[in-house]
């Protein structure tokens, strides 16, 4: 049996020293926690004791306080009241930045609940508002050189000594004229350049954010001088260009290029109603826009 058990257990040197180890690790792996949880010291949790500090403790406040702005009200005229004491009144930045934009774009208050036409305007912020609008009519009549409340009022506004001629006018002097912000100054000059000018002082209609109320206010304030209309020339101007124009279509443009190409250049600007090129409302409009070289 000796002789049996040798056999088995008979090992090489290197085979002595892989079992050693083995065996070492084999201890470390079962004895190692137990002596770690000898050494390692657990906190135990006391909810009692947490209250009992808790109590003990001081709280301060440490949030500053916001200073909130106080509404103020006072009297005012929707159609003159400045930026500052809009806020002043409760109205936020947006309101009142749309109310301005309102002013600019022409539009006018002329009773107390035309304030709250303005879209920003809601019905608890008018409610407040209400008592403390007040828009003076001293110096209006109904009826004084047959004109009503509103065109009179609206002809105050926009009553200004200067006169400008609207094709060379910049945005600067235009604004010079009471009423016409820098929103509707800059859509004037824009539909102009589209334009290449204006012949007729009704041409403003057809900018936007100016109406007829507008446009018979200021109309004393303005002259046209067709001299200074820039005008294009027919058998030059680029497709790109010529389909730019308010007044003519896109058919129109096709149009005039492919007579361009059949027939070469143009003799005259009248060709262009001679050959049907374009109907008869629509070359009375533009007419004074072209010119044949």
């Amino acid at each position: 049996m000796f002789n049996w058990l040798k056999e088995y257990f008979n090992y090489s040197k290197q085979e002595f020293r892989g079992v050693l180890i083995l065996l070492i690790l084999i201890f470390f792996i079962f004895v190692f926690p137990f002596f770690v949880n000898q050494f390692y010291k657990k906190e135990t949790f006391d909810i009692n004791n947490l209250k009992i500090e808790l109590k003990n403790i001081e709280f301060k406040d440490t949030i500053p306080k916001l200073k909130v702005k106080k509404t103020q009200y006072f009297i005012f005229n929707p159609n003159t009241i400045i930026y500052k004491d809009m806020l002043r009144l409760g109205l936020s930045d947006k309101q009142a930045k749309i109310v301005i934009n309102y002013r600019e774009s022409g539009g006018l208050f002329f009773k107390p609940k035309d304030f709250k036409k303005v879209y920003s305007i809601n019905d608890e912020l008018y409610k407040k508002l209400e008592p403390y609008i007040n828009i003076p009519k001293k110096n209006y009549t109904k009826d004084r050189k047959k004109h009503t409340v509103k065109d009179i009022y609206i002809k105050e506004k926009y009553r200004n000594v200067n006169k400008v001629e609207i094709n060379t006018v910049d945005t600067i002097q235009l604004k010079k004229i009471k009423g016409i912000g820098s929103v509707l100054a800059n859509r004037i000059i824009k539909y102009r350049n589209l334009l290449g000018g204006f012949y007729n002082k009704k041409q403003l209609l057809e900018v936007y954010g100016l109406d007829n109320d507008i446009l018979s206010a200021i109309v004393d304030n303005i002259s046209v001088d067709t001299l200074n209309i820039q005008k294009m020339n027919l058998n030059t101007i680029s497709f790109i260009e010529l389909n730019k124009h308010p007044y003519i279509t896109y058919k129109d443009t096709k149009a005039i290029f492919k007579y361009r190409e059949l027939m070469g250049k143009f003799k005259t600007v009248n060709d262009l109603i001679n050959n049907s090129l374009i109907d008869i409302k629509t070359y009375n409009r533009v007419k004074c826009y072209f010119v044949v070289k």
